[in-house]
């Protein structure tokens, strides 16, 4: 019984590293973006 317990636990906690992961990444690029069209409107001032 322990085992499967542990099996879930293990198995969200998975779940949720990749969530943050994929959060983290999502962040990153928005990040990105917004420097890009801050180059950009720089540019054209």
């Amino acid at each position: 019984m322990s085992y499967g317990i542990s099996m879930l636990e293990e198995s969200t906690a998975k779940l949720l590293m990749g969530k943050g992961l994929l959060l983290k990444e999502k962040l990153d690029t928005k990040g990105r973006m917004k420097k890009k069209v801050r180059r950009l409107l720089g540019r054209q001032q």
